[in-house]
């Protein structure tokens, strides 16, 4: 079965035949992407896409495809095993670096028409071919990486079915060929068609045909049928005219006169494009600094903490100030906009609260703009959710630890709107829990002055669909209401935390279709996904999630403050004052501990004990509340044996001297809900406190 041997961890999207999660093989211990039919995907039609799907991959030899280790249609759910892919698509590229140069754009194009005429060579059409389907890794030394997912549509040739499941704008394939929306036959020269409109949009950045203005589905596919691209000449001066000329006749809207091959429409593409000049080189790649070297003159680099679509993150010692730092190095910015990228880092250095990542330093190393960062070690919220989700099922954070992160994660989104910015990307991942429960908001690649931020400059919403604020995707942020932007992203954070679902989530791959959910769909009540929480939060995050920005609530300060109200009607007043035992060998930080919590919670019974026997003694006499203890004094043992004497153990709160030598894993695992620095820290035992004593 899937859960006995591969483990599914991130999501990273659907396509027309189920879902993908990034994952583990935990007999092989190596990662893999799986893929899931979940819910509603079960039925009939689907499950027999499932099934093609499977047997077709399974066939199938090209070095774009990603391979398939295992499969079983039969089990619940049903699943396929591929290798890992890439992080970033090819659309997500685009949209962050702007056209291809044009040596990387012929590098992806036959790769992909190497693995399409492998796929007609065994008697398939893929009839769904669009940039997201299509992942790339550009490695520092080599080639780039070229993945060509999306076979849940695939048919043999000569097949009719259409795109009959098309019943809103949202849901039409935006590359499909013509003849897939009247029973045509499909054949090569359908995949002929799908792969131009993607050297359309590599190498011009633009869709051959935009739908965004279309008001049905009628009308958008008699535009797919009659509309004619513009010349990508025009859009990019430096093409000759021959390309023109190649794109046009792969992109005719009857299939007789399109290249009769996917290789013939590459080898005229080829000879169109070596008569642009000296092809373009590569992108450049952030310069990564190897472990050791110095950057900048100031930073000792460590090793790496991890690597996506806007660069890649490094942990470096800060040789003069003695102190870790995380260093990001951004992936290749035009001009512009690495100016703009070191005068909004500028902006953020400004920023100075404990719950927004500190910004130290910037700079350009190797033609590579650079950020240095406070260095956070802990876990994104991401990961806590996805977390929850492998042990239990659920993607969901006991209630109080969500609202301490909502709290927390508001006042720091608060903090950059006092700046003058908006964030632009607020979403789980983009949250980290430190150890002692310091929430820091992070990632600012898409940050923006909020005055600068001009009507109609987004072509497509940057950052993650499921987070986009409705104006974002209709292209009217008004500069005055940017921030509720921010406000809104943290309002489906809110619904997803306290929820376990996001409000607006659909399987189907196109991003339009949440945008579209976004803009039309009404908001869905907290209290009928997650019932035990009543009432409480439902007018808070309409409020929130309202269409209009002008109706929205009107700060991430004034949503921090509305959960917090919604939260003590919620949750349970105690009927009896709550019972804190403190245990420490160190008399002084023992009386501090005692003082410091009397004053926080003045109702608490608090009992102070000097030793691990003590301790445990304690626990027998009388059911306790929480446990606030020195972990040199405790051991593991002592934590096993503190768990072991409850069905519903109290939650600890520990202290050491170095929080970060800790196996926090391990201790979470012991009921740790914490880990603090030694001597006690007021605001963070105080908001520690109020976590573990919430009922």
């Amino acid at each position: 079965m899937l859960e006995d041997r591969y483990r599914r961890d991130t999501r990273l999207g659907a396509d027309a035949s189920g879902t993908l999660y990034a994952g583990w093989d935990q007999r092989l211990d190596r990662p893999v992407t799986v893929k899931v039919l979940t819910g509603l995907e079960r039925g009939g039609r689907r499950r027999r896409r499932f099934e093609r799907e499977a047997r077709i991959l399974g066939s199938l030899r090209a070095p774009a495809l990603v391979p398939l280790y295992d499969v079983d249609v039969s089990a619940d759910p049903p699943y396929m095993i591929f290798g890992p892919i890439p992080e970033l698509s090819l659309e997500q590229h685009i949209e962050h670096h702007g056209p291809l140069p044009l040596e990387l754009a012929r590098a992806v194009l036959d790769a992909l028409a190497e693995t399409l005429a492998a796929t007609h060579r065994v008697g398939f059409v893929h009839r769904d071919l669009h940039p997201g389907h299509v992942f790339l890794e550009l490695p520092e030394d080599g080639p780039p990486v070229v993945k060509l997912l999306g076979f849940g549509r695939v048919r043999a040739i000569g097949d009719a079915a259409t795109f009959s499941e098309c019943d809103d704008v949202s849901m039409i394939p935006v590359y499909a060929a013509p003849e897939l929306f009247v029973e045509d036959e499909s054949d090569p020269r359908t995949d002929v068609y799908g792969l131009a409109c993607i050297a359309y949009r590599a190498l011009t950045g633009e869709r051959p045909i935009d739908l965004r203005g279309a008001s049905s589905v009628a009308a958008a596919i008699m535009t797919l049928m009659r509309a004619k691209p513009r010349p990508p000449s025009e859009l990019r001066p430096e093409l000759p005219p021959a390309v023109d000329s190649v794109l046009g006749a792969a992109l005719a809207k009857t299939p007789g006169e399109r290249f009769d091959s996917v290789e013939a429409f590459r080898r005229a593409l080829d000879a169109a494009l070596s008569g642009a000049g000296k092809p373009s080189s590569l992108p450049p790649r952030p310069v990564v600094p190897a472990v050791g070297e110095i950057l900048d003159g100031s930073y000792r680099i460590v090793g790496r903490l991890g690597s996506g679509g806007m660069g890649t993150v490094l942990l470096a010692k800060d040789v003069r100030l003695q102190r870790l730092v995380a260093i990001k190095l951004l992936h290749a910015l035009s001009a512009e906009r690495q100016e703009r990228f070191l005068g909004e880092a500028r902006a953020m250095a400004r920023v100075s609260h404990p719950n927004v990542v500190g910004v130290h330093d910037f700079g350009v190393h190797q033609g590579t703009p650079f950020v240095v960062m406070e260095h956070v070690p802990g876990r994104t919220v991401q990961e806590l959710l996805d977390a929850s989700a492998r042990r239990g099922g659920s993607a969901r954070l006991p209630l109080e630890d969500a609202l301490a992160i909502l709290d927390q994660a508001a006042a720091g989104i608060a903090a950059v709107h006092q700046a003058g910015l908006v964030h632009g990307d607020v979403k789980p991942s983009n949250i980290l829990v430190g150890p002692a429960f310091r929430v820091c908001v992070a990632d600012f690649g898409l940050v923006h002055a909020a005055d600068q931020w001009v009507r109609g400059t987004e072509r497509v919403p940057s950052g993650t669909p499921a987070y986009c604020a409705p104006e974002r995707v209709e292209h009217c942020v008004r500069p005055d209401l940017a921030s509720r932007v921010d406000v809104y992203a943290l309002g489906v954070t809110a619904f997803e935390l306290l929820t376990g679902r996001l409000p607006f989530d659909d399987p189907d791959p196109n991003p339009w279709r949440t945008f579209e959910l976004h803009v039309k769909a009404p908001v869905p009540k907290a209290s009928e996904v997650a019932p035990e929480l009543g009432g409480c939060f439902d007018p808070v995050l309409a409020a929130a999630l309202a269409k209009d920005p002008a109706e929205r609530t009107a700060s991430a300060e004034r949503l921090r403050l509305e959960l917090s109200r919604a939260a003590r009607t919620c949750l349970r007043r105690r009927e009896t004052p709550p019972r804190v035992l403190v245990a420490d060998a160190d008399q002084g930080h023992r009386e501090l501990l005692s003082l410091e919590i009397e004053e926080l919670q003045p109702d608490a019974e608090i009992e102070v004990v000097d030793g691990a026997a003590a301790l445990l003694e304690a626990l027998e006499r009388a059911p306790v509340d929480a446990v606030v203890l020195d972990l040199e004094l405790a051991g593991l043992s002592t934590l096993a044996a503190i768990r072991a004497r409850s069905a519903t153990p109290p939650p600890i709160l520990g202290f050491a001297a170095d929080p970060g030598a800790s196996d926090h894993a391990e201790l979470s695992a012991l009921g740790v809900r914490a880990v603090l620095e030694k001597p006690a820290d007021r605001n963070l035992l105080a908001l520690n406190l109020k976590r573990v004593l919430r009922r």
